[in-house]
């Protein structure tokens, strides 16, 4: 008969074990935690090592028994950070296991809309006698990265919405609507939405008194 085929020796499981692979932190969370497990029967010593400053362990090193878990919580220092996504490893030694979780944060901040007004204050609505008329809108906007969008929602007759991108220029981001009718009576009502390349999205809204017209 043919020799019985060789099989494979089993790998041995670790006795000291990690729960996960990677720490989210995502935009909001500031600490996480993940466990540790000693399934041996005896002590073993365990280490944790960050290769980044921004994250860090509280308990960076310990003693676990024979049989237990202990929770360790690992913090995200995301203040004064700009806008951005951060990256890091954090090294969980013991028992010669090595793991490697691999630690993401991201900072979102929100553009800053500095003023924006409409110009000028009031206008009269047109109508038999009465000629086109022309709002203007101007916008300062703070933002650490790209604006991907910058439109004013507004009406030119009270009911139908439309939508306006505004132009940059010298700083100042602008924007020309016209024919305001009696629909607008007595406020026409602009709301600006500025959307930056990340997601982060911000209102403002500003108003101008409209006078029907009468002849």
């Amino acid at each position: 008969p043919p020799p019985p085929t060789p099989q494979p020796t089993p790998t041995p499981t670790p006795n000291f074990t990690v729960d996960i692979s990677q720490l989210q932190f995502g935009a909001n969370y500031m600490t996480r935690e993940i466990t540790l497990t000693n399934s041996g029967d005896s002590n073993i010593e365990w280490r944790l090592e960050s290769d980044s400053s921004l994250f860090n362990p509280t308990t960076p090193r310990g003693t676990l028994p024979p049989n237990s878990s202990t929770r360790v919580k690992v913090t995200f220092s995301r203040s004064n950070l700009v806008e951005g996504d951060y990256l890091g490893t954090l090294s969980v030694i013991g028992n010669e296991e090595i793991y490697s979780i691999d630690l993401r944060g991201s900072v979102e901040v929100a553009p800053i809309v500095n003023f924006f007004y409409a110009d000028p204050p009031a206008i009269i609505a047109i109508g038999q006698g009465c000629s086109s008329n022309q709002v203007s809108l101007y916008a300062t906007i703070l933002e650490d990265s790209e604006l991907s969008e910058v439109e004013v929602f507004w009406s030119r007759d009270g009911s139908n919405m439309e939508v306006t991108s505004l132009q940059l220029s010298q700083g100042t981001w602008m924007a020309e609507l016209y024919d305001f009718d009696n629909g607008t009576v007595p406020t026409a009502n602009f709301t600006l939405k500025v959307i930056d390349s990340r997601g982060n999205e911000t209102t403002s809204t500003t108003e101008i008194a409209v006078r029907p017209c009468s002849t």
